[in-house]
């Protein structure tokens, strides 16, 4: 609505919005995000990192949010239409 996002809680969470952002025409899997955001961490920590992440970024997209889709339980993507 042309208004700025609120801060984001940390630097992951934009990384994860300029990934989603980037790869706006096609699905990204959840695990490849995971483990590129936090390489260090086990997977299953990884995936629960992203988890967090993304309702941080939901609750900052407010009433855009609905942009940010699953369209698998395995993917994600953005959509920047309209």
């Amino acid at each position: 609505h042309g208004q700025p996002l609120p801060p984001l809680r940390s630097r992951k969470e934009r990384w994860l919005l300029a990934f989603l952002t980037l790869h706006q025409d096609r699905e990204i899997a959840r695990s490849w995000l995971a483990v590129t955001l936090w390489p260090d961490a086990t997977e299953d920590r990884a995936l629960y990192n992203l988890r967090r992440s993304l309702s941080e970024l939901r609750q900052a997209l407010d009433p855009e949010a609905y942009r940010l889709l699953a369209p698998t339980p395995r993917t994600l993507q953005l959509d920047l239409t309209g």
